[in-house]
């Protein structure tokens, strides 16, 4: 691979500019990604984007995420039209009666739904976004609170997409040999250390009681709603925003109900495919509005056809961001910054730097997989060298991971969290990133403590 040096960071500070001056994703990413071929490829640039476009387009990981998301929106507008989302809004009304108690429970939805972060942001956004919208909650709240109650479950418990993958990861790496532990084993040693997840989850459920301030754009979302009343930022809904009552006869909650336990019992059995879930939880819709006589076959085939529709812009988005992520990887962007601060560290600053760089990398990339396959065979390796503990380092990687991943309004997790709310990634990304570097620092302050301890 060449080394590009400083000129890797050069897409990532354009993209992080347009966004901030935008508030558009989709544009700015388009935007950097020819920046990053540019710089790759020089007067052959196009050449190279066209093909590893249609590269990217073709692997498996965008597939996969193609999949998913256009059977969610067919999904998520069945649950819609067939009034299920209504019914489950109207009896969780009974309940959650206030604005504080509609975030409480949207909060303690995505903690509960931890087996994997796509199921975790698309799900529970969409079935709460209706009762969140009752009690005048900015949609930006909606999808952070989701966002942050899930992505940091899912690192934190041992049974869960992010799990299974660290556990693979550590097996292959060879960090176990004369350790006499499993890969499991490992990571459950590692979750005490895994700070970050556990900052952000308490911070988040501060500012849900009221008990940590509104800050930035998160603010200026609220004081919006109070002043005008709309839950939707400057930017406008990605989708249209329609009533979920329009054109439903009889709102039942078993049409929410049954197909939400297929997707979660479908995705359980098959080990954490969320896929096959999704495809259970279509057929159940099918199957017993049918049935019930919600909706005509007719009427169903439209409704999902529909939804597939809605989820175009998002699609195209996560094709674009899947291709600046391979050019930042082509350019080294993550290797540079990494083995720049490598030189410089002691036993005592290795665990909050790293934690610091990692986070950042992690966010610049927006993919905790990809920044933890190429993290752990320095980190590991560092931490030997230094005598620090394993299981400490591997818990430094994953809560700059989580950051990454909670925090990168790039990141496919806030793209789909943002979609079900039906706003700009950019707006979720932005609220919710004050939070996350305050949630970073602590972070970085407990990591060099428990360094100093340790060491």
């Amino acid at each position: 691979m060449d080394n590009y040096g400083f000129l890797s960071v050069i897409p990532m500070i354009l993209l992080l500019c347009m966004a901030i001056k935008t508030r558009k994703v989709l544009e700015s990413v388009f935007v950097a990604s020819i920046a990053t071929y540019l710089i790759l490829s020089k007067q052959n640039f196009i050449v190279d984007w066209v093909a590893d476009l249609q590269e990217v387009a073709a692997g498996s990981a965008f597939v996969y995420v193609l999949c998913i998301v256009g059977a969610f929106g067919g999904l998520i507008r069945l649950l819609q039209d067939s009034g299920g989302a209504l019914g489950f809004g109207n009896f969780a009304a009974k309940y959650a009666n206030t604005q504080r108690k509609s975030l409480l429970l949207t909060y303690l939805l995505g903690m509960l739904v931890f087996i994997d972060e796509y199921l975790n942001a698309l799900a529970v956004t969409s079935s709460m976004r209706s009762l969140t919208d009752k009690y005048k909650v900015p949609r930006e709240m909606l999808a952070m609170t989701v966002n942050t109650g899930g992505t940091p479950m899912c690192a934190i418990i041992p049974f869960s997409t992010w799990s299974a993958f660290y556990i693979a990861l550590i097996s292959d790496e060879g960090i176990l040999e004369g350790t006499g532990l499993t890969g499991m084993q490992m990571y459950l040693k590692s979750i005490p250390y895994m700070v970050y997840p556990f900052v952000i989850l308490i911070i988040m459920f501060l500012l849900i009681m009221g008990w940590f301030p509104k800050i930035g754009t998160l603010k200026k979302a609220y004081q919006r709603v109070e002043t005008t009343g709309n839950v939707f930022p400057e930017s406008g809904a990605i989708s249209e925003p329609e009533s979920e009552s329009d054109g439903v006869k009889e709102v039942k909650l078993i049409n929410f109900v049954l197909p939400i336990l297929a997707l979660i019992v479908g995705t359980v059995v098959s080990s954490g495919d969320i896929l096959i879930g999704s495809v259970l939880a279509i057929a159940t819709c099918f199957i017993l509005y049918s049935a019930n006589k919600t909706m005509t076959i007719a009427q169903l085939m439209e409704s999902f056809i529909n939804g597939i529709k809605d989820m175009v812009y998002i699609l195209v988005m996560v094709l674009f961001i899947f291709l600046f992520v391979e050019g930042c990887t082509k350019l080294g962007f993550a290797e540079y910054i990494i083995n720049l601060i490598v030189p410089f560290m002691t036993p005592q600053l290795l665990p909050p730097f790293l934690c610091l760089i990692i986070a950042l990398v992690s966010f610049g990339v927006g993919s905790y997989w990809s920044i933890s396959v190429i993290a752990l065979p320095i980190v590991i390796p560092m931490a030997v060298q230094f005598g620090l503990s394993i299981p400490l380092m591997l818990g430094v990687l994953v809560s700059a991971a989580v950051f990454g991943s909670q925090a990168c309004f790039y990141c496919e997790v806030i793209l789909l969290a943002a979609t079900s709310a039906q706003i700009e990634p950019a707006e979720v990304g932005f609220a919710n990133l004050p939070y996350s570097i305050i949630a970073l620092l602590i972070s970085t302050g407990i990591y060099g403590v428990i360094a100093c301890v340790m060491v």
